[in-house]
């Protein structure tokens, strides 16, 4: 009977750690996300500048 309260708590420590890790990395890709859109806008304007001239 321990080893299954070890094992269930072990599973659900676990558990608990897989999904704060997979909402880190999913904040730090939309971060990202944000980041890369703000300069793809940047170049977008840059581009566009550039094939007025």
């Amino acid at each position: 009977m321990e080893t299954f309260l070890v094992a269930a708590g072990t599973g659900i420590i676990s558990s608990v750690a897989t999904v704060v890790a997979l909402k880190v990395d999913i904040g730090w890709i939309k971060q990202t996300q944000s980041e890369l859109k703000v300069r793809m806008d940047s170049f977008e304007k840059r581009l566009q500048k550039l094939e007025q001239k």
